[in-house]
Parts: structure tokens; C-alpha cells; sequence
């Protein structure tokens, strides 16, 4: 069995100086020098910013696979207790992107062998590189959402087309080494909304004075909750009204939420309703303050109280599946040994991974890290070693397939 010792140090290490997203430099300078050692036949660097593609080229012409991980991390406060433990404060890899780094790193490794033992035919899955095109694409900025948007829009401008395309995630919750796969929705698609809402101050012993919109703050998170269905849902992240000052009677509030739905046009639906439910308790609002304050304030002021702002931000487009694909993904796992599963409804959560998966057969998998695993994006996550050998077993034998696939 392939010694994977040096991926693991490697995992360790990135995990020990994680970088936020559009700051991910230092980990790219650990990519590009491990890589390096690899000699792909073409490594692209600082692609749109910290973005790193190596290209391994066959012998002969075949079909081409881009396969995609994360280089960033996230703002939370590690509680793991591993001695490999960020040294950051406030940054950690808690998603287990440092896991799916040393996984294509130990794909380039394990190319290179290849390659390199050609002559013998001595390396695990033979000659690799006997033909196609396998891109290895270690991706900015995907927690925030714009990285791949912005990768994806330069290979096409480098006119970089791929066959095939696929990626992976790290799932706490299915059992340990179970692949997960996808029919039409590998990830939900989700959008930030920020509502603001301004009314005006008055001193805390005078409150009938002021435009105080807490009551359509609470008004607005009540209807947000019950437009909730099963194929679409909003998430109450934040909300304000006014400040921490006592003597002074609020004259803002916020709303801040995500929304999701499981397809662009559902989740469409979704941000509509919310808007039109703005809309009218603001009207409501603004009417009940023209009444109560008759003769107290002038007319034009009474009628236009409240006023509403609504913006939109880290907006994720649905990840879509192409089932052939998948089915190849999931007969090979099978043939390594793997137990496969199902997920028929896609995750919650949103990837832009979506911005890859044009004009190409797109799939994505899970790699299972354990039912009691802890679950990603929490303090005591730490990504789970043994799912290293899992994920390079599978993306080397997939891209092995696609050139036998007629």
C-alpha cells in the first residue's frame, strides 16, 4: 500500500497556517513548492490572484479531467485540540479544505510516479499518463464565493476546455470512507440578503416620538419564517435595532439572512416573496406612524417613516450533476471496494463549484468522515487523515476510466 506519510505532513501543515480567503499567499507558497517537486508538465500560478493549475500530460491524445479543491480557510477560532492546531488565532481550517489540498498534492505525486516508473509498470494504478490531459486546480476565494467565478471565467479566456470535471468535499455525518454521490442537485443554490430598515431617533423617555422600526424587524423575521418549505428556507443570521445607547430610542434596524432552495429558480421564488413581505410591512408601518402621529410631525414626513433598503451578497448558483458521470464516479468506487450512497436531494450548503461544471460533464462526491464525526464549521473540526488514500484512489482510477469510456 502507497505510503502517504509526507501527504499527511504536508495536510498538517498547511492546517497549522491557514489563510482566509483572498489572502490565501502562504498556503499557495506551500502548494506550488510541493508541486513543483511533482514536475508537472505546465504549473500555472497566481491565476486570477493565488488560483494554481498543473497540468500532467499523456503520451497520446485522450480525454481531459480538471479536478478542483479549496486553498482557503475560515474565520473561527480553533478548539480541536491536534497538535498541528492553527497558529493563527481567528483562522482555521474548519472545513477540511487543507484535507482536500493534500489530496490533490497527493495526486500530482502519485502522476509522477507514474510517469517516472512508466518503463516497469511498478506504481499502484500502472501508467497513468499512458494518455488524456488531468488538470489539478487548487481554487481561491471559495468560501466567499467569487473565486471560482473568476477561475472559470479565465480559462475561458485561455480557451481551456475539459472533458470531464470533477470535485470533492469531506462529509461528517455518513459513515467513515463512504462515497456519497448525487443525481440533479450536488449543492443547493444560496444568496446573503441584508434588509436595512431607517426610521428616526428620539430620547429614550420620549418614544412616541421616534420612527422605532423594531416592530417590523420582528414583523419581517416572523413572515421570513414561515415562507419556509421543504425544497427552499431562509436562515436568520443577524439582526439589529438600533444601538447600545440608553438614552436613545432606535431609529434603524437589520435584517440579515441567507436564503437557499435547491434549484436558481426556486431560490428566485424564494428572495421575490421575501422582497414583496419587506414591501408591505413597510407600507403597513409607515401608515400605523401616519396615524398615530397626526398633527405631531408634517404630512410628507409622517407618510415616508420608515424607508427600506435590500442588497444582495456571496450569492451561490446551484450545483448541478451530470448523472453519466456520477454513475462512472460511483461503478468505480464500487470496484475499489467503497460502500456508495445516494443523496437525492443535494446539500443545504452552496459551492461555487457550480461555475466549473459548464460545457464539461461535471460531478461532484463526498468523502465520508464518520456518523459522529464534528461537523464542519465548528471550532473543533479537524479533518479526518484516513480519507487522504480515499479521495487519490478515486480520482486516479476516474481519470483512468474516462479514457477507456467510449
Amino acid at each position: 500500500m502507497t505510503d502517504y506519510t509526507d501527504i499527511i505532513n504536508l495536510r498538517h501543515s498547511i492546517h497549522s497556517h491557514p489563510c482566509l480567503s483572498g489572502n490565501e499567499g502562504e498556503t499557495a507558497k506551500t502548494i506550488v513548492a510541493f508541486l513543483k517537486k511533482c514536475k508537472p508538465d505546465e504549473l500555472m500560478t497566481n491565476v486570477t490572484g493565488y488560483g494554481i493549475i498543473a497540468h500532467f500530460k499523456g503520451k497520446k491524445t485522450g480525454r481531459s479531467l480538471l479536478v478542483r479543491c479549496e486553498l482557503d480557510a475560515l474565520p473561527i477560532t480553533e478548539a480541536s485540540g491536534v497538535s498541528y492546531s492553527s497558529v493563527y488565532k481567528g483562522i482555521a481550517h474548519s472545513c477540511g479544505h487543507d484535507g482536500h489540498m493534500a489530496i490533490l498534492c497527493g495526486v500530482a505525486k502519485t502522476l509522477a510516479e507514474s510517469r517516472d516508473n512508466r518503463s516497469n509498470n511498478e506504481t499502484e494504478f500502472g501508467d497513468l499518463l499512458d494518455k488524456g490531459d488531468i488538470y489539478l486546480l487548487f481554487q481561491e476565494e471559495e468560501e466567499i464565493g467569487t473565486g471560482a467565478k473568476k477561475m472559470a471565467a479565465e480559462l475561458r479566456k485561455k480557451k481551456m476546455k475539459f472533458d470531464y470535471t470533477l470535485g470533492l468535499h469531506n462529509s461528517p455525518g455518513h459513515k467513515e470512507h463512504q462515497i456519497v454521490l448525487f443525481n440533479k442537485t450536488c449543492a443547493w443554490a444560496s444568496t446573503g440578503i441584508e434588509i436595512l430598515i431607517t426610521g428616526h431617533t428620539s430620547h429614550a423617555g420620549n418614544p412616541q416620538d421616534a420612527a422605532n422600526p423594531t416592530d417590523a424587524v420582528i414583523k419581517l423575521i416572523e413572515s421570513i419564517r414561515k415562507l419556509d418549505k421543504t425544497n427552499a428556507f431562509s436562515t436568520i443570521v443577524n439582526f439589529t435595532v438600533g444601538t447600545k445607547d440608553y438614552g436613545i430610542t432606535p431609529g434603524n434596524g437589520a435584517v440579515r439572512i441567507t436564503a437557499r432552495a435547491n434549484e436558481d429558480a426556486g431560490l428566485k421564488r424564494l428572495t421575490a416573496s421575501i422582497e414583496k413581505n419587506v414591501k408591505k410591512i413597510i407600507e403597513t408601518e409607515n401608515i400605523k406612524f401616519a396615524k398615530t402621529h397626526k398633527g405631531k410631525t408634517g404630512k410628507s414626513a409622517a407618510k415616508n417613516a420608515f424607508k427600506y433598503n435590500i442588497s444582495y451578497s456571496d450569492a451561490f448558483p446551484a450545483t448541478l450533476n451530470n448523472l453519466s458521470f456520477s454513475t462512472l464516479v460511483e461503478k468505480v468506487a464500487k470496484n475499489l471496494g467503497y460502500s456508495t450512497k445516494r443523496n437525492l436531494i443535494g446539500e443545504f450548503g452552496s459551492d461555487d463549484y457550480t461555475y466549473f461544471t459548464h460545457n464539461t460533464k461535471a460531478t461532484f462526491f463526498n468523502m465520508g468522515a464518520g456518523e459522529k464525526h464534528v461537523p464542519i464549521h465548528t471550532p473543533k473540526f479537524d479533518f479526518d487523515d484516513n480519507l487522504i488514500p480515499d479521495g487519490i484512489d478515486i480520482i486516479c482510477s476516474v481519470y483512468k476510466q474516462i479514457q477507456q469510456t467510449q
